[in-house]
């Protein structure tokens, strides 16, 4: 397994409780952030501990991964924690705070992939570094189309 530290950082001119309203309803990121090709969260109620979310994730790249995130931490709306299954495997976690100007989200991944493929070509340090500027991309779009979503509900 080729591991991954992926950490991603948004500013937001948004409040704390507006942003989490976007991210807490999965269901709903396909519509503005279009790396998220299909989301389905189980059970089909409200996000919380035990809560899983089976979604296929496309970025630049000729390529989707289908994962399955479990939800393991959930303290609205400050704090949420997955652990990551399929073709990732591991943890992540998802902090939102305001720093009197802006909403600033933190996304904070330990992943490895798990496809016999990735493992061996991620050996090679420009695949490694083509997956970290694809995952750069994935949040890149999340960022804009927050940023989009947001200004239409002001």
């Amino acid at each position: 397994m080729i591991e991954y530290h992926l950490v991603s950082n948004w500013k937001l001119n948004a409040t704390v409780d507006q942003v989490w309203a976007i991210l807490d309803d999965p269901a709903t990121w396909p519509q503005w952030w279009p790396c998220w090709q299909s989301v389905e969260v189980r059970p089909n109620q409200a996000i919380r501990v035990g809560s899983r979310i089976n979604a296929r994730v496309h970025g630049k790249l000729p390529y989707s991964l289908p994962i399955e995130l479990e939800v393991s931490h959930w303290d609205a709306p400050a704090l949420s924690q997955y652990s990551c299954e399929g073709s990732l495997s591991g943890s992540g976690a998802c902090r939102i705070s305001n720093d009197g100007v802006h909403t600033e989200v933190e996304f904070d991944w330990n992943v490895g992939t798990t496809n016999w493929l990735f493992n061996l070509l991620g050996r090679l340090g420009f695949i490694k570094k083509m997956i970290r500027n694809n995952h750069a991309f994935v949040m890149a779009q999340g960022q804009a189309g927050i940023d989009k979503r947001l200004a239409a509900r002001s």
